[in-house]
């Protein structure tokens, strides 16, 4: 079985000719998710808060259309670092508290003096920002869930470095709040569970997080983690844990179909392991 390719094994850009329409697709690509990485400052402006949002759902809707996977292997090596810095930043809500989202970039995206952003004030953005601010964990997550369905081959190293972030460590936070009995973030948990589910009721993409990353010796154990973090967030509990402990379950039901279905389905059947087309 053929198993993923990394960033050594792809090959460089297609040259793109300076004003022709793909450079400025491209270049229309970049400032969106230049936008959607902005991180905050004092100005605590709603407006720009505003901004980033729109600019993650853009790159969101561009991910999740029907050419994503050519273009996105396409312009690897030029979108790799702002596509995942958006992502990741925008995943984050906006802010970066407790340094999560700096040692990511330093360790996993060679991103040197980056400023993910804080939050601004003692206590954290105004009211209005923060709405302002709300929708954007949910589209980052959306736009990831839509980077690995249609490119998991050309960004594999990309995605082992992201997927805690962004579909675990909220889930991990809910186990660490239900034993300590305070109330966690359940709107980021929610969300969080949105991706999980989206991946896991994917036989394909499931089978291939499961080969290429726990099977391979130099990999994450992505599936693995996946499963125990999920029966972690399965505590029993009332109100907002139960939504969370509900959320959880939908998500291993998922998985147990999807293995079913690709067990089914058989060798025969199709297998494109490793396959960036959606």
């Amino acid at each position: 079985r053929q198993t993923l390719g990394d960033e050594d094994s792809m090959k460089r850009d297609a040259d793109v000719e300076p004003g022709s329409r793909e450079s400025d697709a491209l270049l229309l690509t970049l400032t969106l998710c230049a936008v959607a990485a902005k991180p905050l400052d004092g100005s605590n402006d709603e407006y720009k808060s505003h901004a980033r949002v729109l600019a993650m759902d853009l790159v969101r809707q561009l991910l999740e259309g029907p050419s994503a996977s050519i273009w996105l292997r396409r312009w690897r090596e030029r979108l790799r670092k702002p596509l995942c810095v958006a992502v990741l930043r925008a995943g984050a809500g906006g802010v970066d508290r407790n340094g999560a989202v700096r040692a990511i970039e330093r360790a996993c995206l060679k991103v040197e003096g980056s400023n993910p952003g804080g939050s601004v004030g003692a206590n954290g953005p105004n009211p209005k920002v923060a709405k302002a601010l709300a929708p954007l964990r949910a589209l980052a997550r959306a736009a990831f869930g839509a980077m690995v369905i249609r490119a998991r081959k050309s960004y594999k190293r990309e995605i082992a470095a992201l997927y805690p972030a962004l579909a675990l460590a909220p889930l991990e936070d809910a186990a660490g709040v239900a034993e300590s009995g305070a109330e966690g973030d359940l709107d980021h948990q929610l969300v969080a569970l949105r991706l999980v589910r989206k991946l896991a009721s994917n036989p394909q993409v499931l089978v291939d997080v499961f080969v290429n990353y726990d099977c391979d010796l130099n990999g994450e154990n992505l599936f693995e983690a996946t499963v125990k973090t999920l029966a972690g967030a399965m505590t029993p509990g009332k109100g907002p844990r139960q939504a969370v402990r509900n959320g959880a379950l939908q998500c291993v039901l998922a998985m147990v179909q999807s293995l079913r279905v690709w067990h089914a389905r058989g060798e025969a059947g199709g297998d494109n392991a490793g396959d960036d087309n959606a």
